[in-house]
């Protein structure tokens, strides 16, 4: 006899059997701090998990996450795409699809970002996806909370790396800022909302993420995954904000996450922000920084030249890689790390 499958929104006494399913399929060990850290501690709202079930057993996944945004400084809600996963014996059954309409249901014209090739999948279940998405997310691939601009919706990073690609090209040295900028490390996080509402104001026709104190601190420092992080901001003669980025770091690995810059900041100033930036994690012993660049997934000619022309080795889909250790001065397994990665 074929067992029903139920569907149902979850609750925290779920999470145990959610992580079964979850663990299992990705070889993992999330916990359900981590659950809780994302669906019920979110400054900006809780986040739902819809599940599919046969008897007590978890089959299927389908998070949200609550986001919100400024634009022109009004306060806009989004949601955020989570932890698609069907058990392999159970896809092709139709659960992705009623799990994906349980989230519609729920959200109302809320629209969804962050969505990888959910739109293409969802099309195919025949559900409405296109008047579902923020127009930002409609693009193939994925896309960061971070900064977009008109239709060609400009990543931050995108900017961030073609900072460092005129840097490379023009040779410019790494010395202190001609219009007086400094670039620190900054613990607390009191100065950074107002940071963000003068982003928004540059950027009047721009979704800008909202950067808060309590929103950083959860996404970095409350963050059970993880155990190191840094803010650094650029700052100008009046002590302003003028620029930011946030990485963790595990270990010698690090993982740069988002760059912001205010309009007024030049080509050449974005770049020996980025450059101190990475120079300081070197300093302080990362071995290895990585970014994932994503557009349409499909990495262009100017971006590979630029990626490869500031030290970056091109490790798989998406992800780049830049390694400061030479080979002769690393352990045995920081050598075997690189050779996993591709980097020797």
């Amino acid at each position: 006899m074929i067992k029903e499958i139920k569907y149902r929104q979850a609750t925290a006494e779920d999470y145990k059997s959610i992580l079964v399913l979850y663990n299992d399929a990705y070889q993992m060990k999330r916990s359900e701090a981590d659950l809780h850290w994302l669906y019920d501690d979110n400054p900006m709202g809780k986040g739902i998990l819809f599940i599919a079930t046969i008897e007590d057993t978890v089959i299927g996944m389908q998070g949200i996450v609550k986001y919100q945004f400024w634009k022109d400084l009004e306060l806009i809600d989004n949601y955020k795409s989570e932890d698609s996963l069907i058990h392999e014996n159970h896809r092709g059954q139709g659960v992705y699809k009623k799990l994906y309409q349980m989230v519609f249901n729920f959200i109302g014209d809320v629209p969804i970002w962050g969505l990888t090739d959910k739109k293409t999948i969802l099309e195919r279940t025949g559900l409405p996806s296109e008047k579902r998405f923020n127009l930002a997310t409609a693009i193939s691939g994925f896309v960061s909370p971070s900064l977009f601009k008109g239709e060609k919706k400009v990543w931050s990073k995108t900017m961030l790396y073609n900072s460092l690609y005129l840097l490379s090209i023009i040779n410019r040295k790494t010395t202190a800022s001609q219009n007086g900028y400094q670039t620190e490390s900054i613990s607390n996080f009191i100065d950074i909302e107002a940071f963000g509402r003068n982003l928004s104001k540059q950027f009047p026709d721009v979704q800008v993420p909202i950067l808060s104190q309590d929103i950083i601190q959860w996404r970095l420092r409350d963050n059970p995954k993880v155990k190191n992080w840094n803010v650094f901001a650029m700052r100008n003669s009046d002590n302003g904000i003028k620029a930011l980025s946030l990485v963790t770091y595990n270990g010698k690995r690090c993982r740069w996450l988002s760059s912001y810059f205010h309009k007024g900041v030049s080509i050449s100033d974005k770049a020996q922000h980025i450059q101190e930036v990475q120079k300081c994690l070197f300093e302080q012993g990362c071995v290895v920084i990585d970014q994932w660049l994503f557009d349409t997934n499909i990495v262009s000619e100017d971006i590979k030249k630029l990626m490869l022309s500031n030290g970056f080795n091109h490790v798989k889909k998406g992800l780049w890689i830049i390694k400061n250790q030479p080979k002769e001065n690393a352990t045995v397994h920081e050598i075997l790390f690189s050779a996993q990665l591709g980097l020797d």
